[in-house]
């Protein structure tokens, strides 16, 4: 078996979607002749950990070191000068205050504002992982020796592990595939608080180093490919490939039979971080039950994951502030597959992709491959409205719309109450579109990647 080095900070058993796509990238390549050896961090540096685990046995485990992160560093040092001032009490607001403004757009032009932006931005560039940066390189090229790796391949974010990848390729002369997840230079989640003119510039070019040495890059939608070939169209039309996201068929059949839930349960998966907030939806519910369109003992909305606040404001206060008392329920972090079995018996899925114009979440493919209906807000003309639209399988808002939230729920729950009311329904089939998005089919086409890669290297040795 040929032997490629995927190099990952996310890897189970840490519990953020980061984990998912280079797992199922490795239990496929397996089965088409490949030995993945995964370089990433130790189990301590992962926020949540997943107690299901979900590895591979088949699979070469590299775990390194990781120096603290400089924002870590930044917000222990500005905590430590609060208790130094005797205004530890206030360190916590005055971060929220800060975060709150930044993403509302809000920005001082004061001199000070503007340095700590400008510093700020530095500590966050590639991305806040750079402590990973000398630990993962060593051991890449140790890795790289001891196994006889013919291939490499980068997966983020965090954009650290590009540069990992571009070091290698530079030091071990390794063909290397880029495997973009997110839009790096135009990744619109970045917090505005983290960036400045300068750190965009410095974005821009370690972005144009990594594409320009990458022998192939792989994007996550058709979408974020298109606007990398416009942004460099001086590069061959063979480097650039896109590989979506997708779902594992054998997971939902190992979860057995499921029905839907007995209320119209609408279920959320996943975190409120960035901008996403579930606010219009909220709104949305309060008005249609003022208005005797829904009925309060027949609804829940369910929030799983890390949810309990969104853009500074606590979500059960934003319920009560709706009226939608004991409609709402708040869950931390499932198990992937009770995560799973939740999509099932959800009637409605939210999907929240705002400010993400290029990529698609990498849930919405095992929303879809639920069955239930997709409520996506997100920008109207994007990856993911192009998805949804594509296969038909739920409806797309624009970001903050209520009142076509209002139209949408208002139509579905009625057709629960004509059809599903009182659970036990059967789940639909599933529709025969959806086949190009399972693992095993993009497995066969990312194994095919690595062989167009490592083709040309072994013709030259013959």
């Amino acid at each position: 078996m040929r032997t490629v080095l995927i190099i990952s900070y996310n890897w189970p058993p840490d519990a953020s979607v980061g984990a998912v796509r280079p797992l199922k990238i490795s239990k496929q390549l397996i089965l088409h002749g490949w030995k993945p050896v995964i370089l990433t961090v130790k189990e301590r540096y992962y926020e949540k950990l997943n107690n299901e685990g979900g590895g591979a046995e088949d699979i070469v485990l590299c775990r390194t070191r990781c120096l603290p992160s400089p924002i870590d560093i930044y917000v222990s040092a500005k905590s430590a000068l609060f208790k130094l001032c005797g205004r530890a009490n206030k360190f916590k607001e005055s971060t929220l205050r800060w975060t709150s403004e930044t993403q509302s757009g809000v920005s001082s032009p004061t001199f000070t504002n503007r340095m700590k932006r400008l510093v700020l931005s530095l500590l966050y560039t590639p991305d806040e992982f750079q402590g990973w940066l000398p630990y993962a390189i060593m051991q890449s090229v140790r890795a790289v020796r001891a196994h006889s790796i013919s291939c490499v391949v980068s997966t983020g974010p965090p954009f650290t592990a590009h540069l990992v990848g571009l070091a290698i390729k530079k030091l071990c002369g390794t063909m290397w595939v880029a495997d973009f997840r997110d839009p790096w230079r135009q990744n619109e989640q970045r917090p505005s608080m983290f960036q400045s003119s300068f750190s965009d510039r410095m974005h821009r070019g370690l972005e144009a180093v990594v594409l320009r040495n990458a022998d192939r890059v792989v994007c996550v939608s058709p979408a974020m490919t298109e606007s990398y070939q416009k942004s460099y169209p001086d590069l061959p039309d063979k480097k650039w490939v896109t590989l979506t996201n997708g779902f594992d068929e054998e997971e939902f059949k190992q979860l057995g039979t499921v029905s839907r839930y007995a209320k119209f349960t609408i279920s959320y998966m996943g975190s409120f971080e960035y901008s996403r907030t579930p606010e219009s939806l909220m709104r949305a519910m309060g008005e249609l039950l003022k208005e005797g369109t829904l009925e309060k003992d027949r609804l829940t909305i369910r929030f799983i994951g890390k949810c309990r606040y969104a853009v500074g404001k606590s979500v059960m206060e934003m319920a009560a502030q709706y009226g939608l008392e004991g409609i709402v329920e708040i869950k931390d972090l499932l198990p992937r597959s009770e995560a799973l079995r939740e999509m099932l018996s959800a009637h409605v899925l939210l999907l929240l992709a705002t400010r993400q114009v290029l990529q698609v979440p990498g849930k919405a493919y095992e929303y879809i491959a639920a069955g239930g209906r997709i409520l996506a807000e997100t920008e109207p003309k994007g990856a993911t409205a192009d998805l949804i639209h594509r296969l038909g399988v739920g409806a797309v808002v624009p970001p903050g719309d209520h009142e076509s939230i209002k139209r949408v729920l208002k139509a579905w729950y009625a057709d629960y109450i004509v059809r599903d009311m009182g659970g036990g329904c059967e789940l639909p089939p599933r529709s025969a579109a959806l086949k190009e998005y399972e693992w095993t089919q993009l497995g066969i086409q990312y194994a095919r990647v690595l062989e167009e890669c490592v083709e040309p290297v072994i013709k030259q040795i013959a």
